[in-house]
């Protein structure tokens, strides 16, 4: 029974990671958010005394202007549209510094999401909104 169990057995990946950019929507981050809660929700079923935690990374949010008011709801309400979303998820986000650049790689603005911008004015991180002012850590020159 033991060796069937491990056999069949399904490796589930606990890190979910969303490189943000001005081409990501709303539908785009709804999609994301989904397969972090349906992670989070079907482990949190299999688990019998310990709930795993779900991760989701969410890289440089400032650089998509019209989600940051969804960003700050997940991190801070764990809330998307106003609906709760599973105890077991651990949102995590970073942002570029207002004003900065997305770096660049052979003089070409690195895209990692495969949508081609207009032009590198695309590029400028935004500011954050005032309600994640609080929760910054400035890690300074890394």
């Amino acid at each position: 029974l033991l060796v069937s169990r491990y056999f069949g057995a399904e490796a589930v990946s606990l890190f979910y990671e969303l490189p943000m950019s001005p081409a990501i929507t709303h539908s785009v981050l709804r999609d994301y958010v989904s397969q972090v809660v349906q992670c989070a929700e079907r482990v949190a079923a299999l688990a019998s005394e310990v709930v795993p935690t779900v991760w989701s990374f969410i890289d440089e949010f400032n650089m998509a202007p019209d989600l940051l008011g969804t960003v700050k709801e997940l991190l801070c309400d764990g809330s998307l549209d106003g609906q709760p979303l599973p105890k077991n998820i651990f949102w995590v986000a970073t942002m570029n510094p207002r004003g900065s650049m997305a770096p660049r790689s052979f003089g070409r603005p690195c895209d990692f999401t495969g949508i081609k911008f207009r032009d590198s004015d695309d590029l400028i991180a935004r500011p954050e909104p005032v309600g994640l002012s609080r929760l910054q850590i400035n890690f300074g020159e890394l």
